[in-house]
């Protein structure tokens, strides 16, 4: 399995998609190849505009899956998400690579613009014929159920290890089409405590004392969280 994440800080962080790749190899026993194309603050019309960047990668990659991560805050809205993906969905299927869009979470101290995402992303996917991740509706389920458990980072944007665990999870069901997977308990935790400045960041470059192991109680918040979202989808 070969994919290829495009997005911005909200797809790096804490080295999500390795997290992405150790629970897919969990679950199925087959690697999983990642590839980041994600850069802070940008949307997708920025990745679109830096054209020869994604389209080598969508020819030549021999992906097959792109996950898809529009910019949240602010969320652009519907035409300009729509606009900003054209040209990443137009690559993807001259490559027969299977785009995946993904449904982000908005900002902590807005709840309110959570459903103006989901609204207008789920209606984006169904008018292109996409699948999508449903990041945002496992989280909203997953709070509901441990609301003392923290998906936010300490900015109140990015995502907390946990939230990071969770988008993994969520994009590893999404891909595999699957709920009944077992997931291990190992998420990565990059930052460390260090205080972030995205212009001159500081983070843990020992990638070896990055993974750490959450609670069982919320891997298993996290499975049901998911499998809740998922099963009126599938239906």
């Amino acid at each position: 399995m070969r994919v290829l994440f495009i997005g911005n800080s909200h797809t790096y962080f804490n080295d999500m998609p390795r997290t992405f790749a150790d629970l897919w190899q969990n679950a199925f026993g087959d690697k999983a190849d990642v590839t980041v194309l994600a850069y802070s603050y940008r949307s997708l019309k920025w990745h679109s505009d830096e054209y020869f960047t994604v389209r080598y990668n969508l020819l030549y990659g021999y992906y097959d899956a792109c996950v898809i991560q529009q910019c949240a805050h602010p969320f652009p809205g519907y035409e300009a998400t729509r606009d900003g993906v054209q040209t990443i969905l137009r690559l993807c299927r001259t490559a027969k690579v299977t785009p995946y869009l993904m449904i982000p979470w908005c900002e902590q101290r807005y709840p309110e613009n959570q459903e103006k995402i989901i609204t207008a992303l789920t209606q984006l996917a169904e008018d292109e014929k996409l699948s999508f991740i449903p990041v945002a509706q496992v989280w909203q389920e997953f709070q509901r159920r441990m609301p003392a458990v923290s998906l936010y980072w300490n900015d109140g944007e990015h995502a907390s290890v946990v939230g990071d665990y969770l988008i993994a999870v969520t994009t590893c069901m999404a891909i595999s089409g699957r709920t009944d997977i077992a997931l291990s308990d190992t998420a990565r935790d990059f930052t460390q405590g260090r205080t972030i400045d995205f212009d001159k960041p500081s983070v843990c470059e020992d990638t070896d004392v990055i993974p750490c192991r959450l609670e069982q109680s919320i891997v298993d918040a996290v499975s049901k969280s998911a499998k809740a979202v998922f099963s009126p989808l599938s239906s």
